[in-house]
Parts: structure tokens; sequence; C-alpha cells
């Protein structure tokens, strides 16, 4: 008797490979090895985004086994990874900060709004949009960026859905 079984390739590998480079990111990176699961091996996490960091180290969005979830995970220079700061809802478009943190955009309070966390410790700190909750903007409503977050020193600039430029201080 033959069994069969099904190989998956990880949609990450051909984000990895892609030969347009994400926004913010350096154009010299090379291709990651191709990585193939067993079918059975827990579901496939595209990458929705990653930030570089020093020592070789990464930051990746990656997609969650439910709709609309994706989480942030550490990922050392032998590619063993851990998720770093989780939360429920989307946490996604990380990048790096000069001082070592790394901002990026969640929706973990509801209302997608900026944060920053420090990979040596996990700590995630909101930057935008606090006490807002869903259905209930009201005023003070800064809204997420619908491309990728730049940053200029301690400054994250991004334009949102309609076009319109926005600029967040990130504190020390």
């Amino acid at each position: 008797m033959c069994v069969m079984r099904s190989w998956l390739l990880l949609p990450c590998v051909a984000l990895a490979c892609a030969s347009d480079p994400l926004p913010g990111q350096p154009t010299e990176q090379r291709a990651a090895p191709l990585t193939l699961l067993p079918e059975s091996d827990q579901p496939a996490s595209p990458v929705l985004g990653h930030a570089q960091l020093a020592g070789g180290q990464r930051v990746e969005a990656r997609a969650g086994a439910e709709p609309g979830e994706s989480d942030l995970w550490l990922v050392d220079a032998s590619g063993s990874a851990a998720p770093l700061a989780p939360a429920p809802g989307p946490d996604e478009k990380p990048v790096a900060l000069p001082d070592g943190r790394v901002a990026f955009v969640s929706g973990r309070s509801t209302v997608m709004s900026l944060w920053v966390v420090q990979p040596s410790t996990g700590k995630a700190t909101q930057l935008t949009n606090h006490g807002l909750v869903a259905g209930k903007l009201g005023s003070g409503f800064i809204p997420p960026p619908s491309g990728g977050l730049r940053v200029d020193g301690r400054t994250l600039s991004y334009e949102d859905g309609s076009g319109q430029p926005w600029q967040v201080e990130v504190a020390p």
C-alpha cells in the first residue's frame, strides 16, 4: 500500500523571495531558504511585514489561525521564533526605531492604533487613540496607516486611507 503525504509551501517564503523590497527595508536582502512543512503540521503563518533589528534579529508580523488575528514574533539569526507581546487582535506593519524598539499598528484596543514594543522586555505601549473604542471614536481619533510606516529619528510618518499625511512623535 502506498501512503501519500501532502506538503505545503509556506507563503512567507514567497514574500521573503519577492523581488520588490518592502517599504523602508534594504534592497540587498537575500532570499530565505525554502521551507516545506507536512500538511498535518501547524497552520502556515503568512508574514504580514517585518523589521530588521541589530544582531541578526527581526520582528515579523505573522497571521494567526483566526481571521483578523496576527501577532508579532521575535526571530533570531538561527530562525527560532517566539511571540513578542501577544494580544488579541491584529498586530502588523512593524518598523524598527533607532533606539531598538519596534513601532507597529495594532487593533488590540479595538481601534487600530500605533504602538511601540521593546523587544528585550516585550512591553508594548499605545501611542495613539488612547481610550477610544470601536463604534465610539469621538474626537482625537488618529487614523492608522494605509501603507507602511516611515521612521525619521523619533517621528513616524505615514498616509491614511485618504492619502492624508500624518506624523506621530515616539517618546524616548
